[in-house]
């Protein structure tokens, strides 16, 4: 199966949380603080202000993702997507450090994702040709899996594919999905 590959200096990252497609826009650099190289995250924060529930604010967000020591924090929209600089190469631990702080600054138990930027290339470099292409009668979806969820787990939950109306395809852990 053909790969897509972009090159840009600038590139257009597509991730999909929950049904929700969202771009995230960042220069191929890494992040750096003086003399030391960070590493550049997104966070997803599963559940954040959809429909009047979990309601966080995007610049308290920022706040707080400021507050851990992360750099070049930004926010995508109210969607929960978070894009960081941080000093750390432990994702998990990462993860924990920011439920905790939403925990205590807004009161919320939110699952948190975090994929390096380094990750997330590597996955949209092996998307399936027919993902994320120019028809716009389908929704194309990148669903994470958290690492405590396999795939028949997931699938018990939704459903299995149905080959007739989508198309799927497992890399690592994550799913490309059309419908």
């Amino acid at each position: 199966m053909e790969q897509k590959k972009d090159q840009n200096e600038t590139t257009t990252q597509k991730s999909l949380w929950y049904g929700k497609i969202y771009t995230i826009y960042w220069e191929n650099k890494k992040c750096q603080r003086g003399m030391v190289v960070w590493k550049r995250y997104v966070a997803l924060l599963r559940g954040i202000n959809i429909s009047g529930k979990n309601k966080i604010a995007m610049s308290e967000l920022k706040a707080g993702f400021a507050e851990l020591g992360y750099t070049a924090v930004s926010t995508y929209l109210n969607s929960g997507n978070v894009v960081f600089c941080a000093d750390i190469d432990d994702k998990e631990g990462l993860s924990n450090e920011i439920r905790s702080m939403i925990n205590k600054r807004f009161g919320l138990d939110i699952p948190v994702f975090v994929v390096s930027q380094e990750e997330l290339e590597d996955i949209l470099k092996n998307a399936p040709e027919w993902w994320g292409d120019s028809n716009k009668e389908i929704y194309d979806n990148l669903i994470f899996m958290f690492p405590n969820i396999s795939y028949d787990s997931f699938y018990n939950e939704v459903g299995n594919p149905k080959e007739e109306y989508e198309k799927i395809y497992h890399y690592k852990k994550c799913d490309f999905l059309v419908f």
